[in-house]
């Protein structure tokens, strides 16, 4: 009897051996980007990419400025992530998409594009065009840099080449997080990134003119 109360105890037991996949590791560049571990929301460690931008892990426990945690801007911008994993800072729910304006037509409505929506149909353009998954998202990462500064419903058609001058010359532009001077190159990069998605979008006809300051108009 003894035996037998031992074997049904044991059965009823419930097992603890199942295991959660590890919440993804935050991790950030000089220019004060934010990503993480899963696949796609910042470069491979090793590569160029990863090098050239001095990505490195984000100790933890350290908070923002305003003494939040810290978000992987792709997690935060509502990318999908693999089952099971969320992002080391916390989770937030996904925004719901607003209903669909009508589609205006013809180049008044390429021009009424907000910033954040021309940048996707650029990249987009960019990825068709056969460049590297890490080129994308180092694109991508210095086009959310200008989407911040800029203003994300800020209008294609009515970006002035101003506004993309002060931005040129601003510390998102040439210093680090740390307040660092960057690196001649790095510079040079984010300069180049915007200036080729505004001269796309003259040369699809969107914008009569890419605004841009007069020593980067055909440089």
């Amino acid at each position: 009897m003894g035996r037998k109360k031992k074997d049904v105890v044991e059965a009823e037991t419930p097992t603890t051996e199942s295991k959660t996949d590890a919440a993804p590791t935050l991790l950030w560049n000089e220019r004060g980007q934010i990503g993480c571990t899963l696949p796609g929301h910042a470069p491979f460690k090793g590569t160029d990419t990863w090098k050239f931008e001095h990505w490195k892990k984000i100790p933890p426990g350290t908070l923002s400025e305003d003494g939040k945690p810290f978000r992987c801007e792709s997690c935060s911008a509502g990318e999908r992530s693999p089952a099971g994993a969320t992002d080391a800072a916390d989770a937030t729910p996904p925004v719901e998409a607003e209903p669909e304006a009508p589609k205006k037509k013809g180049k008044k409505a390429k021009a009424d594009l907000a910033l954040t929506t021309f940048f996707e149909h650029f990249l987009t353009h960019f990825a068709e065009s056969g460049k590297s998954a890490g080129t994308c998202f180092s694109y991508r990462l210095e086009l959310k840099t200008a989407t911040d500064a800029l203003g994300a419903e800020t209008k294609l058609g009515d970006l002035t080449s101003e506004q993309v001058a002060a931005y040129f010359g601003s510390d998102r532009v040439l210093k680090t997080r740390s307040g660092r001077e960057k690196s001649p190159l790095s510079i040079a990069k984010t300069m180049r990134v915007l200036r080729l998605a505004l001269v796309w979008a003259q040369e699809k006809g969107w914008i009569e003119k890419a605004p841009l300051p007069e020593n980067l108009a055909t440089h």
